[in-house]
């Protein structure tokens, strides 16, 4: 079963790794520093929660509520629970959080980066494209 807590300092130590290793290719690819003191203060917003699988630490997601959106600002799963679901789920429940707040869901996407088809396969839209990455919305 899926559930999420609130992060805790200690989740540092293997979330910004994890994160790490799941963004920085793309980050390379597209010539952009890896600033870890950006991630650290993304992390401590208070609004950053781990996602648990049976109580086990599997994963990081942040949100925002902004005026206009539910923002998706960052989602993370450790690769030994890629591809079972597990991220589909999430984003499902923040799109009716979302649409409970009635408000859209959105979330920047890095060019390159394959989880857009993830995105698009639930009704996600390309509604931007900046320099570095995709800004993406549902409604």
């Amino acid at each position: 079963m899926i559930s999420k807590r609130k992060v805790t300092a200690s989740d540092l130590e293997w979330v910004e790794p994890l994160y790490q290793s799941l963004l920085k290719p793309y980050f390379d690819a597209l010539e952009m520093p890896w600033v870890s003191e950006n991630f650290r203060i993304s992390f401590n917003n208070g609004n950053a929660e781990i996602i648990l699988f049976d109580e086990q630490s599997i994963g990081y997601l942040n949100t925002e509520t902004q005026q206009d959106c539910l923002y998706l600002a960052d989602i993370a799963i450790r690769p030994d629970f890629q591809g079972q679901g597990v991220g589909t789920q999430v984003i499902r429940e923040l799109i009716a959080d979302a649409k409970k707040l009635k408000m859209p869901l959105r979330l920047t996407v890095l060019k390159g980066n394959r989880v857009k088809s993830l995105y698009e396969s639930l009704g996600f839209l390309t509604i931007s494209e900046l320099k570095n990455s995709y800004l993406m919305e549902i409604q």
